[in-house]
């Protein structure tokens, strides 16, 4: 997989900045497979968000179809379950996020897509969008917890929609709490959350050799240099976002004419066989 590989996964940055933890990781660190588990399902919808807005509907509206093999969502349990509520688009560099309910743990899922330009001005382009979304979610299904994921910039968004709900008194209904589930999010602003733990929880994962969690740097290293910025849960992101952007093109009508041509295509690209 590493030999078509087209998105910058951002290994220099790692090398150059950065540093060795002060507490060396043992085995009683490890999480539970319980917690594995659950980081990996809402990971795949944090890799989704990556789907246009048009690919989103067409993917949920025929999901049978796309998570067969060779297909975008091939493997993607927890999307395959899921409901769709609403995608939505921001209205700063057109970040493309959506709102899912997952009816087996009764969650309503917000994920945001990673993107790049100044993190308050696209917070500031997607709330209005995202808190209308949520709420729609909240009406139409019963929801226990609402979780919040991203990759990358997504990620740091995701932080600033928990503290946006949090400090917004009536937004969300009492009981609800809120769990923030990052993947390879870049250094955001620290917020002291005065909730507890009884309605707040988060996670946060970096992958080896992701230097995006590195960013903003704290310093200055000298110049020194596979995993990386899209191999989270032992998934490859790029296969998610190449099969698509085979799809989106060839993909034009109801009908499944094009059905053959995008396995033909998608084999081609992937450097597999048919046979």
């Amino acid at each position: 997989m590493y030999k078509i590989e087209k998105l910058d996964n951002f290994r220099f940055l790692y090398t150059l900045l950065a540093s060795k933890s002060s507490h060396p990781l043992r085995i009683e660190d490890v999480v539970s497979e319980e917690i594995h588990r659950e980081i990996q399902l809402v990971g795949e919808l944090a890799d989704i968000s990556y789907c246009s807005r048009i690919a989103l509907e067409r993917v949920f509206k025929r999901i049978e179809l796309f998570s067969r093999k060779h297909f975008p969502l091939e493997g993607y349990e927890a999307v395959t379950s899921s409901n769709l509520i609403l995608p939505f688009e921001g209205e700063v560099a057109n970040v493309m996020g959506l709102v899912a309910y997952r009816p087996t743990t009764k969650q309503l899922v917000v994920s945001i897509c990673g993107t790049r330009t100044g993190f308050m001005s696209m917070y500031t382009g997607l709330e209005a969008l995202a808190f209308k979304d949520i709420r729609k979610g909240l009406e139409e299904e019963e929801v226990r917890e609402l979780v919040l994921t991203g990759h990358s910039m997504g990620a740091a968004l995701s932080y600033y929609l928990a503290v946006g709900l949090l400090t917004n008194d009536g937004m969300l209904p009492p009981g609800i709490r809120i769990k923030v589930v990052t993947f390879g999010s870049p250094r955001v602003e620290e917020y002291r959350f005065s909730h507890g733990q009884d309605s707040f929880q988060e996670y946060s994962v970096r992958a080896y050799n992701d230097g995006i969690p590195m960013l903003p740097p704290t310093h200055r290293p000298p110049l020194h240099p596979k995993g990386g910025h899209n191999y989270y849960n032992g998934r490859e992101l790029e296969k998610l976002v190449r099969r698509v952007g085979v799809l989106s093109k060839l993909m034009k009508d109801e009908d499944d004419l094009w059905v053959e041509s995008y396995v033909e295509e998608v084999a081609r690209v992937e450097k597999y066989s048919l046979t």
